[in-house]
């Protein structure tokens, strides 16, 4: 989550800036009813992207927060651990309270969305404005494509299909040192 988060904030801060910079051009008809209906109408790409991304890399970063409190407190250890009751409350809770966050997050923009019934509906639009903007037909953008849907599926495939394997003492390291005396 904390990957996604972090490209999706740089994907954020390039694209605000592309549009920054076409509309200092001018190249646009700038009479409309608001700021927004401007954007949507004259950069409707970049705004869509913009905003997307900047949500999307917000709610994962809340997630990765949370999966990182778990993880260092060892709220939801396999292994017997001091307090693990009391610990997997405690992990219980946290989970709890980032989803009540992130309902409550989800919800309230939800209401704002002036163009879309949803966050979900924002996402099928935006899927429709990369096909439609045709960008398909530069290089880089189909290679752009191909990594990340490489990289989602080796993601996919390692939590589905690769088995840990127990850890092993390393040659020479001062515990197997220890176990031979």
């Amino acid at each position: 989550c904390i990957i996604v988060a972090f490209l999706l904030a740089i994907n954020t801060v390039m694209v605000s800036t592309a549009a920054y910079t076409k509309n200092l051009h001018g190249d646009f008809d700038p009479i409309s009813t608001s700021g927004y209906m401007l954007l949507k109408r004259e950069f409707e790409y970049e705004f869509t992207m913009t905003r997307w991304s900047f949500i999307v890399a917000l709610l994962s970063f809340l997630v990765a927060t949370a999966n990182r409190i778990l993880y260092e407190f060892k709220l939801f250890s396999l292994r017997p651990t001091p307090n693990r009751q009391r610990r997997r409350i405690i992990g219980t809770a946290v989970c709890l309270l980032m989803s009540s966050l992130i309902f409550h997050l989800l919800a309230f923009l939800n209401s704002t969305l002036i163009c879309w019934n949803s966050l979900a509906d924002m996402t099928i639009d935006l899927l429709k404005l990369i096909v439609k903007k045709g960008s398909w037909k530069k290089p880089l953008e189909p290679l752009s494509l191909v990594a990340a849907t490489t990289g989602i599926g080796s993601i996919i495939y390692a939590f589905l299909f690769i088995k840990d394997e127990p850890a092993q003492p390393i040659q020479g390291s001062k515990r197997q040192h220890h176990r031979k005396k």
